[in-house]
């Protein structure tokens, strides 16, 4: 079965959007790429291949290429709801992209079809669903309402192709959370703890050793927990939250490459650019002129 290793996850979005549907039906004939759907409010019946199941707020379905699917709304109860459709990229030339339409009408026009299920590591295989609980339920509504109704006023526009990136990454890191939970009594209060220090002072020069200090715990007992709950060293945890302060303020300010680099805790822009480039697949540069 393909593995799409965590740190190379990056995904293309290919629409989104966020809207209140009075009886929502979508099949079952049809195929989409890569796509999520996110019930925010309502309720209904919910199917993706042989597989039928309730829909109702929290719940989250991501399904792949080659998968029908139907969805509806219970009479006099609309769904509120957010969708995304996406693909990865240089990942498969099988697991790209195609064009949203029926099966009766694909003609030529469905690229790249998906012959095995896509697997992220730390997810089940695609097609799943599940309910999303609090914390993590309360974060992916805001970024869904966030990115699909921007999409809806300006669909494609090059800073926003890079939001809904990050929306899908951290989603990704949001679902590994809450399905890891299942299994594990909570996140430890030395974590929490570590969190709202990084969160705080991610603009300074942190160290391991006083951001452990501040959790209340050793530098191996950080590292251990770090790695256990986050999947991440202390280095690359900083480097996610100081990223996403950069791609936030490359598309609401204009702040240049340099200034944004050294505003969030980089002091060499050149590899401030070339972990920027990791994380979201397209340099700062690229993202801030959209070329």
């Amino acid at each position: 079965m393909q593995t799409i290793e965590r740190l190379k996850l990056n995904p293309i979005p290919r629409g989104a959007n966020y809207m209140r549907w009075e009886a929502f039906r979508m099949g079952p004939s049809y195929m989409y790429a890569h796509q999520l759907l996110y019930i925010v409010a309502g309720s209904g019946r919910g199917r993706i291949g042989d597989d039928e199941y309730r829909l109702e707020p929290g719940v989250l379905s991501m399904y792949g290429p080659g998968v029908q699917y139907e969805f509806r709304s219970d009479p006099g109860v609309p769904l509120t709801a957010a969708t995304m459709c996406f693909s990865w990229h240089e990942v498969s030339d099988r697991q790209l992209s195609v064009r949203n339409r029926s099966t009766e009408s694909m003609a030529g026009d469905y690229w790249e079809y998906a012959e095995e299920p896509v697997r992220l590591e730390g997810l089940p295989a695609f097609p799943f669903h599940l309910s999303i609980v609090d914390p993590q339920r309360r974060r992916a509504e805001e970024m869904f309402r966030e990115i699909g109704s921007a999409w809806r006023v300006t669909p494609y526009a090059p800073l926003l192709i890079l939001k809904a990136k990050a929306v899908l990454t951290e989603l990704v890191y949001l679902l590994e959370k809450q399905l890891a939970a299942r299994d594990d009594p909570g996140e430890p209060a030395a974590l929490e703890r570590f969190r709202r220090v990084v969160e705080r002072h991610y603009t300074s020069d942190i160290a391991r050793r006083d951001a452990a200090v501040a959790a209340g715990v050793s530098e191996s007992h950080l590292t251990a927990l770090l790695i256990r709950h986050c999947n991440s060293n202390f280095s690359d945890y900083l480097n996610r939250v100081r990223l996403k302060a950069a791609a936030e303020l490359l598309q609401y300010s204009t702040m240049s490459v340099k200034e944004v680099a050294a505003a969030v805790g980089f002091h060499n822009c050149s590899y401030f650019v070339a972990r920027f480039r990791d994380r979201y697949g397209v340099s700062p540069g690229r993202a801030r002129h959209g070329v």
